[in-house]
């Protein structure tokens, strides 16, 4: 049993003997840092407007910007005008000019 046990030692390692060294493939580090690098910079460029997501909400957010100032513009004109027509109404009173009789 002993023997035996020796037996398989020597065979496990009379084998090692005959293993070479592993090489790589040529340019093998070449072609890795090639990849590397281009994973790199489809990661560092993966946050631009190419992506639907970011157009649509630029877009949404140019939408409610304009809405707004849409908004905050017209509302100072309408109270104008109405303010104006009132100061022409209450010329119109003062002066007793009607304007349904002609004065020529």
């Amino acid at each position: 049993m002993i023997n035996d046990i020796n037996n398989k030692i020597e065979e496990t390692l009379s084998s090692l003997d005959n293993i070479g060294q592993a090489n790589a493939p040529n340019f093998f580090e070449t072609r890795l840092r090639a990849k590397m690098e281009k994973t790199l910079l489809i990661h560092k460029n993966s946050y631009n407007l190419k992506k639907p997501i970011w157009a649509v909400a630029l877009l949404t957010t140019l939408l409610f910007f304009n809405v707004y100032a849409i908004k905050l513009t017209s509302k100072p004109v309408n109270k104008q005008n109405i303010q104006n027509q009132t100061n022409i109404q209450g010329f119109i009173i003062d002066y007793q000019l009607n304007t349904n009789s002609s004065q020529y």
